[in-house]
Parts: C-alpha cells; structure tokens; sequence
C-alpha cells in the first residue's frame, strides 16, 4: 500500500468509490444516521426502510474519506458520526452489547426477524474506531462506550464439532438466546469480532477466540475435472463467498503479518480472488454466457441477489443461474490488482457495462437470464469503497490502527511478521 496502478484503472475505480459514497449519502438517515441495508441504484427497486448495522459501520468509515475528498465538511462528518453513535447507543437494542442486525432506520427498532448479529455489530464497532480516531474527543467517547459495554466473555459457546470455546455469532433476535453457531473457522472476517473481544478494556478475553478456531484448507486438488491455478494452492475456506476473505481487511492491514500457526489472511485474500477468476472463466463459463472470455470474462461470485432472490452460493459449486457479483470482485482490487486492470478495461468495453453500470455503481447480473439487480447492498459498496481508498492512500488502515484497542487486539492475538 498503496498498489501503483494505471491511470485509466485509477480513474474508473475513484469514480466507482465516489458513486458508492453517493449511495451512501442518498440512503443514510439524516436524523438517525442510520444505512439503509439495500437500495436502488437508479431508478428502479421499492422504496425501502430496513437499515443495517454493518452497513452503517462502513458508512462511518468512510467518513474520513469523504472529508479528505471534499465530499463532506470537517464539521458535518464529525457531526453524522456523533449522532450515529449517539442514536445506536439510546435508541437500538442489543444484548450484552451486540446489536440487532436488521432495523427500522427512522426509529431504530428490530426490522423483521432480524437476530442480534456478532459479525454486523462487529462491522459497526470498527467503522465506530475509524470515525473515533479522526474526529475527535465527543465522538470517540461515543465509540468507547459502545466498544466497552459488549460483555465478550458472554458470547462463548462450544463447538459442535470439537468442543472448544468459540465466539457465537450472536443471540436470537426473539429470545434473546444465544445462536448455536460461532465463529469457529479462521478468516478475515471472523478475525473481526476476536481483534474488538482482545483488545477490550474492561472485558477482553483471551486469544481462545481465535486459537480455537479450525484452519480450513479444503481446497481440492481437482474440481470438475479442473486443476486450480497453483497461486491458489493453500486458500482457505473455498467453499465460503468472496467477500468473508477480505472483511475484516477492510480495517487491519495485516500485509505481511501471519497469526502464531502461520495463517497469512492478506496472502489468502489474493488466493481467494485468483481461484474465484479462474474457476468462474476455466469451468463455470462451459455451461453459463456470463463468465465466458468470448463475452468478457466476468466473475465475482460472493453472495448478494440474483434472479432467484438471495443466494449465498458455493464458489466450488457455483451459481444455478449464472449470476456474478462484479462490485464483491473489484473489492478484491488490493490483493489481484495486476488481473483486475485488464478485467476492468475488458468490462468497460463489454455491451453488458451500461447495463450493469448505475449511477451508484455495478449491479449483480445475469447473462443467461438477461437479468440485472435494480438494488445494491450496503455492505458490498462499503467494502469496495473501503479497500479501493486504503489501496490509494491507506486512511481507514491508518486510523485503525492508531486506536489502543486495536493495537491491543492486534498485540494479543500475536499477529507478526515471519521470522
């Protein structure tokens, strides 16, 4: 950081940044500060009230960027970041600190069937840590009181498959119990909840969290009759979408640092990407239009809508209706630079980018179903906007890790460089 890359490449992923900041802008509560978790990008899809918690947590993120742009005055930033956390904190309910994941984004209450979300609330705590950092003592008051009523110890459960202490990924959204399932295999972003639970002030845990998590390399040496390129070799958690390798990357730039059983997150981001290229163009092209080169290439499967509504696809598998997920692709940007300048210059050429190319950025889409997304997601847009900004000039991996928690959190689950 920062990647060197071409002009015209530069040039086409600061306009898509600054259309996600406008999505943002558009769909953020002016009152509660709140994200919507999904809308239009243009003139089509419903009107909608849901706001996300993880939505917002990135949104807070990008407040320094929007600052340094010019997007957004010093004062006004300063100001949505207050009354966001503000409003989380009187208005929003949660369960030993963990908050709903899903809300009504005018008055804050549960929306639907909404759990209350380990992994949201952690992608709200750290947008909460950039935005302390950059915009002063009344805001990052707010963050520390947010960070440091969550009661970590009381999200421990045991694994089902090995016994050992896990974080679970939340509580029940109607009982309030907690969820059975945890965080139990290692990636960025269930690296994202362990960093805030060891770094805590007043109830930080132990590395458990993330020790007693599974390293899960199951990529196989054949797919399909399909060999996987060797730059893949070692990815973790093949079987997970695009987007759980690089989360939690958004806020900790971990290039170059490995935890103490040699896990390297950033290197397995760019395995991630390669293998999601290949296997999209090498395999899932010989029975769907839209990965093939001939119609240029696209790929990016993560999770998001298609025409079968939402889908949390397999990427060993596939999706059944040929769908990709271009913006969770371009989101990838810091770790498969060198692949994505030549797919971006490709894309823009192709008969399917001003159809897929909103004024907020690039929907999912369909070839063989001559289908596009009318609504993009928060959390898709945050992301992207995120990494592409730390990849130009590393703000939010700057002020994240100038706050004490992180560092502590960093400190204490031994990330280093290899010796």
């Amino acid at each position: 950081m920062p990647i060197e890359v071409d002009k015209a490449t530069a040039e086409e992923l600061d306009r898509l940044a600054d259309s996600a900041w406008s999505w943002f802008v558009v769909n953020t509560h002016p009152v509660t500060g709140l994200t919507l978790d999904r809308a239009a990008n243009g003139s089509r899809g419903k009107q909608r009230n849901v706001g996300s918690l993880g939505g917002t947590g990135f949104y807070l993120g990008l407040l320094p960027v929007a600052v340094e742009r010019g997007r957004m005055e010093e004062k006004a930033a300063a100001q949505r970041a207050e009354r966001t956390m503000r409003f989380a904190l009187d208005s929003i309910d949660h369960v030993d600190g963990i908050v709903l994941h899903f809300v009504d984004w005018t008055t804050g209450r549960r929306a639907g069937k909404s759990e209350y979300s380990l992994l949201d609330t952690s992608i709200f705590l750290h947008g909460c840590i950039v935005a302390a950092q950059r915009f002063g003592s009344a805001v990052a008051a707010l963050a520390d009181e947010l960070l440091e009523r969550v009661l970590w110890e009381n999200l421990k459960i045991s694994d089902s498959r090995t016994g050992k202490s896990v974080l679970a990924y939340g509580f029940d959204g109607a009982t309030r119990q907690l969820l059975r399932a945890g965080a139990n295999v290692r990636s960025s972003e269930n690296l994202m909840p362990c960093v805030l639970a060891c770094g805590s002030h007043g109830h930080a845990i132990g590395p458990w969290c993330w020790e007693n998590m599974a390293i899960v390399s199951d990529l196989p040496a054949r797919i399909h009759g399909w060999t996987p390129p060797t730059e893949a070799r070692g990815l973790l958690n093949a079987h997970h979408g695009l987007f759980t390798s690089y989360y939690g990357l958004a806020w900790m730039n971990l290039a170059g640092l490995h935890d103490p059983d040699g896990v390297d997150l950033w290197a397995n981001a760019r395995r991630a990407a390669i293998f999601n290229r290949a296997i999209c163009r090498e395999v899932f092209s010989k029975s769907f239009s839209t990965y093939r080169p001939a119609n240029d290439g696209w790929w990016g499967l993560s999770a998001g809508d298609s025409p079968a509504g939402y889908v949390v696809p397999d990427p060993l598998v596939g999706d059944c209706n040929g769908t990709v997920w271009p913006t969770a692709a371009v989101a990838s940007f810091p770790w498969a630079s060198d692949q994505l300048s030549q797919d971006l210059t490709s894309w823009k050429n192709s008969p399917w980018w001003s159809r897929v190319r909103g004024p907020y950025g690039l929907s999912s889409f369909s070839i063989d179903r001559n289908w596009v997304a009318p609504e993009l997601l928060s959390i898709d847009l945050g992301s992207f906007a995120i990494n592409w900004w730390n990849a130009r000039k590393g703000v939010i991996h700057h002020l994240w890790a100038s706050h004490p928690l992180a560092r502590k959190g960093l400190e204490s689950l031994q990330f280093s460089k290899p010796h």
